[in-house]
């Protein structure tokens, strides 16, 4: 359990190089950061989450998990409540390489940026997720923009702010 924690960059964990850091049957509580408030993810490394909860997590950048290069996947996890106090990405900001399945997001927000869950800029595959109750001023559950690539398969968005999806075709 990783509650209450506090850094410049990763509230609780920072993975920098080629690392990899394996994360199961966690729970992230209350973690704040100027970057990343639970998890910061930079360079070639990889973070594995499985079966873990994010709940209330802030930072400027990269609430919950900020993905700064390299590749984060996440399985049957959840994301609740976490919030972008300045920028992007309530639950997750990622500009290198994202991979998520069966999890949910619900009441994340981005009340000043884009993307209330999900803000990304690398490349997302997104499949059967849930998307309840998330707010930005666009993307309310995602936002894909810049030279970002989102591959979106057999998920269902509920009550997150209009547009719900943005920047991603078919």
């Amino acid at each position: 359990m990783f509650t209450n924690n506090s850094a410049q960059i990763g509230g609780a964990v920072s993975n920098f190089g080629s690392g990899t850091v394996n994360i199961t049957n966690s729970t992230f509580t209350g973690n704040t950061a100027k970057v990343g408030g639970a998890i910061t993810n930079q360079d070639s490394g990889a973070v594995n989450v499985t079966n873990s909860a994010f709940t209330g997590n802030s930072a400027n950048f990269g609430r919950a998990i900020g993905n700064f290069s390299g590749t984060v996947n996440i399985t049957n996890s959840t994301f609740s409540n976490n919030k972008a106090l300045i920028g992007n990405g309530g639950a997750i900001t990622n500009d290198g390489t994202l991979i998520v399945m069966r999890s949910t997001f619900t009441n994340n927000s981005a009340p000043n940026g884009v993307g209330g869950a999900i803000a990304n800029t690398g490349t997302a595959t997104i499949t059967r997720r849930t998307f309840t109750g998330n707010t930005a001023t666009s993307g309310g559950a995602i936002e894909n923009f810049g030279n970002g690539t989102a591959t979106l398969t057999g998920n269902t968005f509920t009550g997150n702010s209009e547009p719900q999806v943005t920047g991603v075709s078919g």
